[in-house]
């Protein structure tokens, strides 16, 4: 909503300033627009982890229930903590906000 007031005012700005001025408010809503773009590729990126983590959840507790003699119990904490290890690592890098550029 406040990026939508600063685009209405950059519009607004550059209807009523000389040449020079509204080119350096042009430049403003073409960083606004960017910054949308990439919060927008955020936010997406985001909702997918978030899918995958319930996802991985629910697989885990099903795993758990069918195969709780056979695995769970045979995992000792030394492989549980490199698990959790591995799985941060892989959250921590899945949450990267770069978008690609195009040049």
């Amino acid at each position: 909503m406040l990026l939508t007031h600063m685009e209405n005012d950059a519009k607004v700005e550059a209807d009523k300033t000389p040449e020079k001025e509204w080119h350096r408010n042009f430049l403003d809503f073409v960083l606004i627009q960017r910054y949308r773009t990439v919060m927008d590729y955020c936010q997406t990126k985001a909702k997918q982890l978030q899918d995958f983590s319930t996802l991985f959840f629910d697989f885990t507790v099903q795993m758990k229930s069918k195969y709780d003699d056979f695995i769970f119990d045979k995992f000792n904490y030394k492989n549980q903590i490199i698990l959790s290890i591995v799985l941060f690592v892989f959250v921590i890098a899945s949450t990267k906000c770069t978008p690609q550029t195009q040049k």
